[in-house]
């Protein structure tokens, strides 16, 4: 099925330089041609580019987008294909690869192995209708994610990890040691969180907002959390004592977290989150800052290609 679609634009992320674009990228080529796939590569070439390249593809009436790349340029590319004015998005396929650093969109839908695998697995895979996240800021700005919105102690971590692998040239223990130096660091924030049921206004020291129940490199934030429901799942811990703190990292870890006598659940179309200087990221890249921030589910408004192994 995954041929008879028709042609493919592919959005490839070299994003560790020429040896990825060269010796991985010629693999993923012979097996897209080995399987008679009509393709056209599209490299990316600064942070952001893969926005402008799938918002120009679509414009010149692309309907299949392949994204090479993790869930960062997954979510460039769809904020891309959304930013096109009067576009029809339940009419755009796409698909992934994963060669990113978590991979957390692919982690569910339980895309792994080699590209190889991947491609024949594509052949013989499906098409599945997905919702996406839509994220208002308080100068209007609007931005849309596939994966999850998070902020918090969830954003610090990913600051300092960012931080760390340019010092440290994409260290694979970059991430890990940007969440045991955030623990000692941050410091819970004054949040308003109103959802569809309820509204609260306390000291949180984190949250995640889903449509996938992954983030971080397959941490399980939203144990529940499906990109096919039609709702947002929301998850957040309030503020803790550190035995409080240590007891909801191994919750997590053992995929438990909702049990925490400091977690704030819900499942909402609509969520809105009001603080001050607050530090947020959406599928692992981090957003401008804004004092409200207003999240909704738009359901069933893009097409996933799901390769079947």
């Amino acid at each position: 099925m995954f041929k008879s679609l028709g042609k493919w634009a592919v959005i490839a992320n070299p994003h560790k330089g020429n040896w990825i674009k060269n010796r991985q990228w010629g693999k993923i080529e012979c097996y897209l041609k080995e399987k008679q796939i009509d393709f056209q590569v599209f490299f990316t070439e600064y942070a952001g580019h893969p926005r402008v390249i799938a918002k120009n593809l679509v414009e010149q009436g692309y309907k299949n987008i392949l994204v090479v790349g993790g869930d960062g340029t997954l979510n460039e590319v769809v904020n891309g294909i959304f930013s096109v004015n009067g576009v029809d998005s339940t009419q755009i396929n796409i698909a992934v690869i994963p060669k990113g650093t978590g991979n957390d969109w692919a982690r569910f839908w339980n895309i792994k192995g080699n590209s190889e695998k991947i491609i024949e697995a594509l052949e013989k895979g499906y098409l599945e209708t997905i919702d996406v996240g839509r994220m208002i800021l308080d100068d209007q700005s609007v931005y849309y994610f596939l994966n999850a919105f998070g902020g918090g102690f969830d954003a610090k971590v990913l600051k300092l990890a960012n931080k760390l692998k340019n010092a440290f040239v994409g260290n694979g223990l970059v991430y890990s040691l940007a969440l045991i130096i955030s623990v000692f660091v941050h410091r819970s924030q004054k949040m308003k969180m109103t959802t569809d049921t309820q509204s609260e206004e306390t000291e949180f020291f984190t949250f995640c907002v889903g449509n996938g129940p992954f983030s971080g490199g397959g941490i399980k934030q939203n144990v529940e959390a499906s990109p096919c429901d039609g709702l947002l799942d929301v998850f957040a811990l309030r503020k803790m004592t550190i035995q409080q703190l240590i007891s909801a990292f191994f919750l997590l870890y053992q995929q438990k977290i909702n049990t925490h006598s400091k977690v704030f659940l819900d499942k909402t179309r609509k969520i809105i989150i009001e603080s001050e200087d607050l530090l947020v990221e959406m599928d692992g890249l981090l957003v401008p800052k804004s004092n409200k921030y207003t999240i909704e589910i738009l359901p069933s408004s893009l097409h996933f290609f799901v390769p079947k192994f």
